[in-house]
């Protein structure tokens, strides 16, 4: 009997004899239906029965290449759409293939494809595993393990470990927004508003703090470039909300002026990543647990109180239009202008 070169770590059986299998007429006296059971590593299984005795009532999938093999003394190899489906791969919700899938296409893959929730799920665990052990240290095996879905399932989704991580990082920025149903209220009075989308802010950060551990590895490590960051930002949208209670709160007299939407998120962030950034520190300098309920309260009245302190309080207008401004980008370099009062510093021999 020889073994079947499928897949990596292939493994075979020829004791299966379907009900009312009928003898074969290439040997003199009565054989069962040989079959050969493959089960290759993150595939689905198939099986393979011996030329020309296959049920037509079987599902088929496309092409693979062809097998070749012995069973019983009979030589066996399947044809082209000769191969029963069996289950479909690990990782997979999709029931199985439909006639066009079976009609069209040369992968598992594109026969079985990955609804949503399994790349949520895979997302949601490589942010927990990069958050946890860093870009360098997390293997896609364990991610495959923790989430259910095989490796060349991730490979196939996401491209490589850098391709998750993207998807990894922009899942994190976006799980510390609020929520839309939070960003769509208006609110006639500038000060509960903001008193509500702060409150709405620090439960995000609360209650995702793999997500916030993840931003503070990439702030670290740099595995990514500057530019592509940039691109996965997720606060537009609540930058946005901000400047409008902002400018609600400073067109009725409510806000100072001289304060944007950045100003505010960087007093909020720091607040919030402080608590999961510097727990431990807090615990052994000043014997503070910053994550128990009660000192998580404490910083939530404190990260509201900062904030409307901050806006309204009767300090004089400096003339700047934030505290903060945004980098933009270098323009090509004009030639710059001699200065005749412009002081030049004495050489030094």
């Amino acid at each position: 009997m020889a073994l079947c070169p499928f897949g990596i770590g292939a493994s075979y059986r020829a004791d299966y004899t379907p009900a009312g299998a009928a003898p074969s007429a290439a040997c003199g006296t009565p054989l069962p239906t040989p079959a050969v059971h493959l089960a290759g590593r993150g595939a689905a299984s198939f099986l393979l029965r011996a030329r020309g005795s296959t049920p037509a009532a079987l599902p088929r999938i496309p092409r693979y290449p062809a097998l070749s093999c012995t069973i019983g003394g009979i030589q066996t190899t399947p044809r082209r759409k000769e191969l029963p489906v069996a289950t479909p791969p690990r990782g997979s919700s999709h029931p199985g293939p439909t006639g066009a899938e079976r009609e069209g296409g040369d992968y598992l893959d594109e026969v079985y494809p990955t609804g949503s929730e399994d790349l949520d799920r895979v997302i949601d665990a490589a942010v927990s595993m990069f958050a946890a052990d860093g870009f360098a240290a997390t293997r896609l095996e364990a991610i495959s393990k923790v989430s259910g879905m095989s490796k060349r399932m991730i490979h196939y989704h996401f491209t490589d470990k850098l391709g998750l991580y993207r998807r990894a990082l922009a899942r994190a920025m976006e799980s510390i927004s609020p929520p839309v149903e939070v960003m769509g209220r208006s609110y006639a009075v500038p000060v509960e508003g903001m008193r509500r989308f702060i409150d709405a802010i620090f439960y995000r950060f609360q209650d995702n703090t793999a997500a916030v551990a993840l931003m503070l590895r990439e702030n670290l490590d740099n595995v990514l470039d500057p530019s592509e960051t940039a691109a996965l930002s997720g606060h537009s949208d609540a930058l946005l909300h901000m400047e409008r209670l902002l400018l609600l709160g400073q067109d009725s007299g409510a806000f100072r002026p001289g304060i944007s939407a950045a100003d505010v998120m960087l007093l909020v962030s720091s607040v919030c990543v402080y608590r999961i950034a510097n727990h431990k520190a807090s615990l052994a300098l000043g014997q503070m647990k910053l994550t128990n309920q009660r000192n998580t309260e404490g910083l939530r009245r404190m990260t509201i109180d900062m904030v409307l302190g901050f806006l309204t309080s009767n300090i004089p207008d400096s003339g700047y239009p934030s505290y903060l401004e945004a980098t933009s980008k270098p323009d090509a370099q004009a030639p710059k202008q001699a200065d005749a009062y412009a002081i030049e510093a004495p050489e030094i021999y």
